[in-house]
Parts: C-alpha cells; structure tokens; sequence
C-alpha cells in the first residue's frame, strides 16, 4: 500500500471518532483534536515532497555522457602512439620518417627443393600489405619465373612481420609493399625501384 493511501485511511478513521463525538455534548479529546491536525500537516507535507522533488536534470545527462564518449575516443598524438609500439614491437625506426612501418622480423627464404633438385634459377616479384597489428596479408604475386619458386617465396613473406605504420595517433594499415626474391642467378630479373626489397637466394650446396 502507498504512504498516501495510509494516510487518507488514517486521516478517514479520525474524521469518524470527530464525527462521534460531535453528536455529543462531551467535545474530543484535545489529543484527538492533535491528531487530526498532525495527520493532515503530514498529509500536506508528503504531497509537497512528491511534488517538489528535483529530478535529474535532461541537459546534465545529456552532457555527461558526452563528456565520457569524449575521454574514450581521445586520440593519442603520434609521439604517445610511437611510445605505445615501442613497448609492444620493440623500438625499431625508420630514420627517415619514425612513424612509419619498420620490419622487425624477415626469415631467409628457403630455397625450392623441387629447383634445387632441376639445377633451376627463378625469381618471384610481390606486392602485399601490412595490418595495423604488423601481420602481413594480401600476398600477391607481380611477376614470377616459374612456379616452383612462388609457394616458398610467398610462404617467406607472410612470416614477416613488422612494427606498424603511424597516423594521427593510431596504427594503421599500410598497402604497396615490394619483396623481389632471387634464387640463385636466373636471367630476366625485373629491374625494381629503390623502395623494393630484393633479396638473393643462393641453392644449396
């Protein structure tokens, strides 16, 4: 039962011991008397409570949680992102541009045993990307001699690995990276630019 509803009751019992003793020459008691003042001043009193209770406000709500999303989408600046790769990747650098991707991990390229074996030279041109965690992906082959020679060498590229590339406070992806892999002294070796990885592969002995 609500508070209201007891204290109508009440104020309602009260109203009939009044009623009682009015039709009578004995006036109530003064205690009676008190008690219906006290129960309606109680009754006046909650209703202004209920009334009067500030809520919270829609506009301090509103701008609360803008506050919030605000702090969690803060973007760190490029030198707290390059403090937080260093921490995670090891600090390698680019020393021409320090937020930009570094490897930090290349294996040797096993030379095919199937070209080994044919006495073969080759090469494999190709094009992949790096992911905001450092792991490469998107192997594509560019160029080729034989393929023989593909299987191992993309095998060799997607174990790279690579702190990432840096931008506006985050890391990112990075696209257009080269590797050409030369096993052992082919003829027709495409002529790479500056930016391209060339390794050599000598056959085993």
């Amino acid at each position: 039962m609500r508070p209201t509803f007891l204290v109508v009751l009440a104020v309602a019992a009260v109203m009939v011991l009044v009623s009682y003793f009015s039709g009578r020459d004995t006036p109530p008691p003064a205690a009676l008397q008190r008690a219906v003042v006290d129960t309606e001043s109680d009754s006046l009193r909650s209703t202004a409570t209920n009334d009067s209770a500030p809520g919270p406000d829609a506009g301090d709500v509103v701008a609360s949680e803008e506050l919030t999303e605000q702090d969690e989408q803060r973007a760190l600046t490029n030198d707290e992102a390059l403090r937080l790769r260093d921490e995670r990747f090891g600090s390698y650098r680019d020393f021409g541009d320090p937020y930009n991707y570094v490897p930090i991990r290349k294996p040797e390229p096993r030379y095919p045993p199937e070209a080994a074996l044919l006495g073969l030279s080759g090469f494999v041109l190709m094009e992949y990307s790096v992911t905001s965690d450092g792991v490469v992906d998107h192997i594509a082959i560019l160029d080729a001699s034989s393929p023989l020679f593909e299987l191992e060498a993309s095998r060799s590229v997607g174990q790279y690995r690579y702190a990432p590339r840096i931008d506006r406070g985050a890391f990112v992806d990075s696209q257009g990276l080269k590797t050409l892999i030369v096993y052992g002294d082919p003829e027709g070796v495409p002529t790479v630019d500056e930016g391209t990885d060339k390794l050599v592969v000598s056959p085993p002995d």
